[in-house]
């Protein structure tokens, strides 16, 4: 019975789920009753990490988390095939640390610029 809900509720849940990499951000909507929508910027990101379980395996299926400062803020998107998940995490790390990179640059060109002497 469980096996037959799960075959049933999983299907459903992962078409309503979906995801972009935007310029400044990730952009993730899931539910199927109770619908969310999160944004997180990649300045946010503090690491991305891929979990793959027994079933996912089985299917070469993996889930990929994003990590924040806070805890309410952490996503993850699962039923992902394993090569689109490892490209995932790449693109999120690699945007992640192009845009502290780019903050830190403009932060101290902000500071030069606003200490004239």
């Amino acid at each position: 019975m469980m096996l037959a809900w799960t075959g049933i509720r999983i299907p459903r849940w992962v078409k309503k789920a979906s995801y972009a990499i935007r310029d400044k951000d990730l952009f993730y909507r899931s539910g199927l009753l109770n619908r969310s929508l999160e944004i997180i910027p990649y300045v946010r990101i503090q690491y991305v990490d891929i979990r793959v379980g027994a079933f996912e395996r089985i299917f070469n299926l993996a889930s990929v988390s994003v990590r924040t400062a806070s805890p309410a803020a952490d996503i993850t998107i699962p039923g992902l095939p394993g090569e689109i998940a490892s490209r995932l995490r790449d693109i999120l790390t690699d945007r992640g640390k192009l845009t502290r990179q780019v903050g830190q640059d403009s932060l101290a060109t902000d500071e030069i610029v606003g200490n004239p002497s």
